[in-house]
């Protein structure tokens, strides 16, 4: 790690701080989130946010990879990987929740994540092999251990009943994997085309280190590194409930990708 870069606790204070700054950009303000007509689902609220961590984000030993403005590869051995606003479309109409995602890899994946709320939600936060923490209180998953009668929030439009209690869809997947970390749902299940890695390095990192299992909608390992395809994910409290969700998948076709 250069020099410059300080420790592990200078990288998550930059994390804290960048996503902070997102979402302080379009909290305190009356924000345009009319769409930018550049690209589908972008408003210009996230490019407000996508500034606001730029700035930050302007060290010459760090990569970064956004969802708004794209790849800026300074060739740094740490890349941060930033979704300034997950759930745009939520912050556009008023809803809960949205969040600003960061997440700093190395090439071992995600060193540190940190997924911030709106409306003074809560940030979540993790270093690898350090546990998960919701502002200062260490977070576990429910560690339920099967979907029967569960909790269980969806990313797109769930084509199967996988044999939950009940169904929830937040429309932020950086917020549902904090959720799964805090206990507050059992699991998460993609029923999209795929997440971007920017929707999920600082969810995943922060999820497991709480105790909970996220996998490939197909059983795979999930690929963390900051130029991963769309994948299809599934969280579960536990790795025998995240197993069971891959196994129920498979057994109605959804398995893919």
């Amino acid at each position: 790690m250069p020099e410059a870069a300080g420790g592990v606790d200078q990288l998550l204070t930059l994390a804290r701080e960048t996503a902070e700054a997102c979402l302080a950009s379009v909290e305190a303000t009356s924000t345009d989130w009319s769409s930018t007509g550049d690209r589908r689902g972008q408003h210009r609220g996230d490019v407000v946010a996508d500034q606001a961590a730029l700035e930050l984000l302007d060290r010459p030993w760090l990569n970064v990879v956004s969802e708004e403005s794209g790849v800026l590869d300074r060739g740094a051995a740490l890349t941060a990987i930033v979704d300034p606003i997950d759930g745009s479309t939520n912050a556009s109409r008023g809803l809960f929740p949205w969040a600003s995602s960061v997440a700093i890899a190395d090439d071992k994946g995600p060193l540190v994540g940190v997924v911030s709320l709106c409306r003074g939600g809560g940030t979540y936060w993790a270093v690898r092999g350090a546990g998960a923490r919701r502002d200062r209180r260490p977070v576990s998953s429910s560690a339920a251990s099967s979907v029967r009668g569960k909790l269980v929030a969806c990313n797109g439009t769930p084509r199967a009943w996988l044999g939950w209690g009940q169904l929830r869809a937040f429309g932020s997947a950086a917020s549902e994997l904090a959720f799964v970390a805090e206990g507050s749902i059992d699991a998460l299940v993609d029923f999209s085309e795929g997440l971007a890695i920017w929707d999920i390095a600082a969810g995943v990192l922060i999820a497991r280190e709480a105790g909970a299992a996220v996998v490939r909608a197909n059983g795979n390992e999930v690929d963390l590194s900051p130029t991963a395809p769309r994948q299809r994910i599934v969280a579960g409290a536990s790795t025998s409930l995240a197993t069971e969700l891959v196994a129920a998948l498979a057994g109605v076709g959804l398995e893919r990708r």
